[in-house]
C-alpha cells in the first residue's frame, strides 16, 4: 500500500440528467467554504441557501460553484467545499445565453478582478443582479455592488444574521421577478 496522499475525486459537473437550458433565467450560488459560516437561527449560510431556493425547483436554474462549476437543480445544491472561483461559474453562464442572472455569494472571492472580467463579458448578453448574503462586510458588499454595475442590474444586502431564510426567499423571489407557482402552467 502506498503512503502517497491521495487526491479527492472530482464530483460530477452536473446532477445526472440536468442540464441548464438556455435562455432562462439563472441562479448563480456560491457554494465555497465560506458558506459553512454560521448565520441566524444555528443554520449555515449554505442552509439558509439551499432553504431560499428550494421553493424555485422548475421555476429558476442554478449553477452553483466553488472551485468547480455544478449545474443543479434547486433542491440539490452541492455542499460547501473549497475555494471560491465565480469567474468559472460567469463563464459558464455565459454560454448558457441566459435571459436574467442572479449571483447570490457572501462576496468573497478568489480574484475580484478575474471575476469582473467574467462579469463584463457576461453583461453583453443579459443583466447581472447581485445578492449579498452575509454578516455586514462593506468591502464584500462593495464588490458585489460591482458586479451589478457591471452588469447593469440590481444590488441587494441581506444580512443572514438578522433575517429568516423566508425573508431571504422572499428576496430571491423579488430580484428574479418570476410567476409565484400558482400561476405556472405545467
Amino acid at each position: 500500500m502506498s503512503n502517497l496522499p491521495t487526491r479527492r475525486r472530482k464530483q460530477e459537473l452536473t446532477t445526472p440528467g440536468f442540464k441548464a437550458p438556455k435562455n432562462a433565467d439563472l441562479i448563480v450560488a456560491d457554494i465555497s467554504g465560506s458558506m459553512m459560516e454560521m448565520a441566524q437561527g444555528g443554520m449555515t449560510r449554505y442552509e439558509c441557501l439551499c432553504a431560499a431556493l428550494k421553493p424555485f425547483v422548475g421555476r429558476a436554474n442554478v449553477i452553483a460553484f466553488n472551485d468547480q462549476v455544478f449545474e443543479v437543480p434547486a433542491d440539490n445544491i452541492p455542499a460547501p467545499d473549497g475555494s471560491t472561483q465565480m469567474d468559472k461559474a460567469l463563464y459558464r453562464a455565459e454560454k448558457l445565453d441566459p435571459l436574467h442572472v442572479l449571483v447570490i455569494s457572501d462576496g468573497h472571492p478568489d480574484s475580484r478582478d478575474k471575476d469582473k472580467v467574467a462579469a463584463t463579458l457576461l453583461a453583453e448578453k443579459c443583466i447581472i443582479d447581485a445578492l449579498y448574503i452575509g454578516p455586514a462586510n462593506d468591502r464584500n458588499e462593495e464588490f458585489m455592488k460591482e458586479l451589478a454595475t457591471i452588469g447593469r442590474g440590481r444590488f441587494s444586502a441581506f444580512n443572514l444574521e438578522t433575517h429568516t431564510t423566508k425573508a431571504l426567499e422572499d428576496k430571491v423571489s423579488g430580484m428574479l421577478s418570476l410567476p409565484a407557482p400558482s400561476t405556472v402552467v405545467l
